[in-house]
């Protein structure tokens, strides 16, 4: 299963491209409330903060770029007034341009886990004692590698009901042992754990 690990620590993108940019001289890391982008003359020229109780404007010279999670940016958006022309009319808020894809098609990530019995001792239940945990944790620390440096699941399957889809709508990962290792209890048996989910499915809007 693909993996977005660097030396046994699963990287996110802050990791890979924030931290190492936050080293150049030409950047600030301002921490502050998006309030709305400020749009002139149909261009986005900055974004409104709200820092230390006060309203500020900061502005983009070239190009601004809104990464605010599925959830937040499209809410910049609607409160800067580009969204569904109804929803900003109910909610008091001028709009800029009307585009109804905007907050709309959020899909939950469903998830379903069913566990299942070994009937041969080949999972990590045998790893579950004190001894092998702490050897696992020491070879990470010291080395990045062994069992404790990449994620449980080993094997990921996705799947679309219809040939004729492209696009999967589920994923399957397993893992070595019981679930009840995300309880922190001691598995009472040799067991798989297979997680089932559904793909959110990401739409363009224009």
């Amino acid at each position: 299963m693909e993996q977005t690990v660097w030396n046994g620590r699963r990287w996110s993108t802050a990791s890979a491209y924030l931290k190492s940019a936050l080293k150049r001289d030409n950047r600030e890391l301002v921490k502050c409330l998006a309030r709305c982008v400020v749009i002139e003359h149909d261009w986005v020229s900055g974004v409104e903060i709200e820092r230390g109780g006060q309203i500020e404007i900061v502005r983009a010279n070239r190009e601004m770029i809104i990464a605010a999670s599925s959830i937040n940016s499209p809410k910049l958006l609607m409160l800067s007034g580009i969204g569904p022309a109804a929803y900003l009319a109910e909610h008091g808020i001028d709009m800029v341009a009307a585009r109804l894809g905007i907050g709309q098609n959020l899909q939950d990530h469903l998830e379903l886990y069913i566990q299942q019995a070994s009937t041969k001792p080949i999972t990590l239940y045998k790893r579950w004692n004190l001894w092998d945990k702490a050897m696992a944790v020491a070879q990470w620390l010291f080395f990045k590698n062994g069992l404790g440096a990449p994620i449980s699941s080993k094997v990921l399957d996705l799947s679309a009901p219809r040939r004729a889809w492209s696009i999967p709508i589920s994923s399957s990962t397993s893992c070595p042992l019981r679930g009840a290792m995300m309880a922190r209890r001691r598995p009472k048996s040799m067991a798989f754990r297979l997680m089932s989910a559904r793909c959110v499915r990401l739409r363009a809007v224009h």
